[in-house]
């Protein structure tokens, strides 16, 4: 998943996308778990935040809510490094 999703967005990066919808990967046919796909996802995405717009899109409400959760601790994980090595507003 996470080499499929980095080759992705390095190619629509290369070809100039700003925006790219991602599905859930490997999680139809592939019966892959959701919520390791969705943490593997949103952690390639990130280090691509600056480059190019990630959006997570899923018929699968499931998916999208493993997703939320994956983000939300990503981000609570980022303010408590940034508090921790004096950068942040603590």
């Amino acid at each position: 998943v996470t080499k499929a999703l980095r080759n992705a967005l390095d190619r629509a990066v290369k070809d100039g996308v700003k925006r790219i919808a991602v599905p859930g990967l490997g999680t139809g046919i592939g019966a892959l778990p959701k919520n390791l796909v969705a943490n593997a996802m949103v952690r390639v995405a990130k280090g691509y935040c600056a480059k190019i717009e990630v959006v997570f899109a899923d018929i699968d409400e499931e998916l999208i809510a493993y997703v939320n959760e994956a983000i939300e601790r990503e981000e609570r994980n980022n303010e408590e490094r940034t508090g921790q090595d004096g950068t942040g507003s603590e």
